[in-house]
């Protein structure tokens, strides 16, 4: 008698919070799934991810910023010059401050650009000190600085021969993982041994005799005998907001992303869904107009339309 009681006046669940709660649990769900299993995609295969999975922990603990903005270049640099003067040389990453040395895009209104390594950084004068002196000539105004990522995108080619400092040809065993250079933009590579380490840019690629002409002449000396090799490397500018995912889904970091950005949404359909239950079915106009207002303020946070400093 006790029992029929209280299951006659237990409460009813309304069927549209029936339908708001499954939508949200399930996706809820499939989220989780996708974050957990994304990032181990993501470490199995470290160098097809879109951000440098190799500096990219240590920079979050060094407290550098996700988004990097071009910097104007302020004065005119010419061919050989180490030292460019930008617009904030404090938006850069600081070499001291970091566990590598940042590597910047230099590109003017023309599409010329290339490559460089910043070694140091003032930011009382603006300056950045560049490893190697410049291939071409820039103009203040016409050009743009912007710090990018490079990281291994390809394997280990081996040097057949020794190569000396100011050399801009290598002797190579192997080039079947190295790209030719299109359009005029070079291919970047990173030539390492036991003891150097260095980017540098190919021009062309004579693949009958096994050469690679690179755009200027090496810093370093590099021997063949102390392991010295190339790897081709990847160039990314700056990766803004979180929705790179888009067009990186069969990346572990794109992936991930989107784990998230579904975690982050899944209000959105169960909204839609309670809002069409409630206008269609339960005939409550204000209970559908306040679920689609809430789905609206759902779709403008996760396009990022609106914004806070």
């Amino acid at each position: 008698m006790e029992n029929t009681i209280a299951k006659n006046t237990m409460p009813k669940v309304p069927g549209v919070q029936i339908v708001f709660g499954d939508i949200i649990y399930w996706l809820t769900v499939v989220a989780c799934i996708i974050v957990c299993v994304a990032p181990l995609i993501g470490f199995i295969s470290m160098d097809s991810n879109v951000v440098n999975p190799h500096y990219l922990m240590q920079d979050v603990f060094n407290g550098m910023k996700p988004d990097f903005e071009a910097q104007d270049l302020k004065a005119d640099a010419s061919p050989g010059a180490t030292v460019l003067v930008v617009k904030d040389a404090g938006k850069f990453d600081n070499p001291e401050k970091v566990d590598r040395e940042p590597q910047i895009r230099i590109m003017d209104d023309a599409g010329s650009g290339e490559l460089a390594t910043i070694i140091a950084l003032n930011k009382s004068n603006d300056t950045l000190t560049l490893d190697k002196g410049l291939i071409n000539s820039y103009k203040a105004g016409h050009t743009e600085v912007a710090e990018v990522t490079v990281w291994n995108s390809h394997g280990e080619q081996m040097l057949a021969a020794d190569a000396k400092a100011g050399q801009d040809t290598l002797a190579m065993a192997s080039l079947a993982r190295v790209d030719d250079p299109s359009e005029g933009q070079p291919v970047a590579i990173m030539l390492q041994d036991d003891t150097n380490r260095e980017i540098a840019s190919i021009k062309s690629i004579d693949r009958g005799n096994k050469i690679i002409h690179l755009t200027a002449g090496l810093t370093n000396a590099y021997s063949a005998g102390a392991g010295a090799n190339i790897t081709q490397v990847t160039v990314v500018d700056e990766v803004k907001g979180g929705h790179f995912w888009k067009d990186n889904l069969t990346k572990g970091d794109g992936l991930t992303q989107l784990g998230v950005v579904l975690g982050c949404s899944v209000g959105l359909p169960a909204m839609l869904a309670a809002a069409a239950i409630y206008w269609w079915k339960e005939k409550v106009r204000i209970h559908a107009l306040m679920a689609m207002w809430v789905a609206v303020l759902i779709i403008v946070s996760v396009l990022g339309l609106l914004a806070t400093e």
